[in-house]
């Protein structure tokens, strides 16, 4: 696959899961574990995502980073590297979407990827830094 395929494969996925959804955080986590350096544009498309997809989205890179972390450490280095991409928006859900895992007990090492120094906002006015296992709310 070559990388254009691959950039339009996943900005492809906000138009074919507009509802967000398990089939879209599929998606994205075999996308991460098959090729961790699809991760920026994985970060790029939850950046434009509607509500629904960015919890699908954000989903799925924490499960892909669950298992990343025990299989392939650099492409967990990688995924953590992209989500400085993450817009406020993005970073708060996959904080949300952290926080809730780890409530549920479902995913113990999912927040790991908040203690890498958070998430950089690519807008102007400083990042947005958030500690793990706090609630948005």
């Amino acid at each position: 696959m070559t990388e254009s395929t691959t950039a339009s494969s996943i900005a492809g996925l906000l138009s074919t899961y507009p509802q967000g959804g398990e089939a879209l955080t599929a998606e994205v986590k075999s996308a991460l574990l098959n090729d961790p350096a699809t991760a920026d544009l994985v970060v790029m498309a939850g950046n434009k995502a509607n509500a629904e997809q960015a919890g699908a989205i954000a989903l799925g890179i924490l499960q892909a980073l669950r298992d990343l972390d025990q299989s392939n450490r650099e492409g967990a280095a990688q995924v953590r590297q992209a989500l400085r991409l993450a817009n406020k928006t993005l970073a708060a859900v996959l904080a949300a979407v952290s926080a809730q895992q780890n409530a549920d007990g479902s995913a113990n090492s999912a927040s790991q990827f908040l203690s890498e120094g958070g998430f950089s906002s690519s807008g102007g006015g400083g990042g947005l830094v958030v500690p793990p296992n706090v609630s948005p709310n």
